[in-house]
């Protein structure tokens, strides 16, 4: 059986927390992905999408079509009569922040 990780362990020294707006993660280099968007709504009818947060922003509803696929994958594996309720999709930078 493996050893727990501790608080002492040379790993754990090599691990530090951050904030997310310490400048390290500015520095960061980010690749915009270039997987298409897809809307919810449209997508498959077994996911309930919430429209009360359609007035902050049109594509509230939208989210990648690899997080739609595996949503379409995962309903799967709800108990009969439960559905996903989701609340909001993409969230444009500006109410990000």
């Amino acid at each position: 059986m493996a050893k727990p990780l501790q608080e002492g362990d040379s790993f754990m020294k090599e691990l530090r927390k951050i904030l997310m707006s310490d400048p390290l993660v500015f520095s960061m280099n980010v690749h915009p992905s270039q997987e298409p968007f897809v809307d919810l709504v449209n997508f498959d009818p077994d996911i309930v999408v919430d429209p009360s947060l359609s007035n902050r922003s049109r594509y509230f509803s939208f989210v990648r079509l690899s997080v739609a696929n595996k949503l379409s994958l995962a309903k799967k594996l709800l108990p009969k009569g439960i559905r996903f309720f989701i609340k909001e999709g993409y969230r444009p930078l500006h109410i990000q922040q």
